[in-house]
């Protein structure tokens, strides 16, 4: 299981990345006329709210990052658009997928962060 400090690690990791990655491409003008948003880092191209989405949609050209966090009953920080595990994406943790009827019982807020790392979103 994952830890906060462990949680801190990665998070100051990923900063540095983008922070070395905004610095190398800096310019005259860092502020551009045109804000293009990677939507969940690079949705559609790469696995939505994860670190190489980040890194791709750095990669062309995204100027401001859009992501949502949810934090889980024992306090860890988790990257998640919905606040509950999607049916239409989620796979539970014995490999059938979650249904529609049961996914608003699969609160974020309502799990533990270990718990949420058996299923498969």
């Amino acid at each position: 299981m994952i830890r906060k400090k462990e949680v801190f690690e990665l998070f100051c990791v990923f900063a540095f990345i983008i922070a070395c990655h905004v610095s190398k491409n800096a310019g005259a003008n860092m502020f551009p006329d045109f804000d293009k948003e990677g939507h969940r880092g690079c949705r559609g191209l790469m696995p939505e709210n994860t670190i190489p989405a980040m890194l791709k949609a750095l990669d062309l050209g995204v100027t401001t990052l859009e992501m949502d966090a949810h934090i889980t009953r024992d306090k860890m920080v988790i990257l998640s658009h919905d606040a509950f595990f999607s049916h239409e994406i989620t796979t539970k943790p014995d490999g059938s997928y979650l249904d529609e009827k049961d996914e608003k019982n699969h609160i974020i807020y309502k799990m533990d962060y270990s718990e949420t790392l058996r299923y498969d979103v």
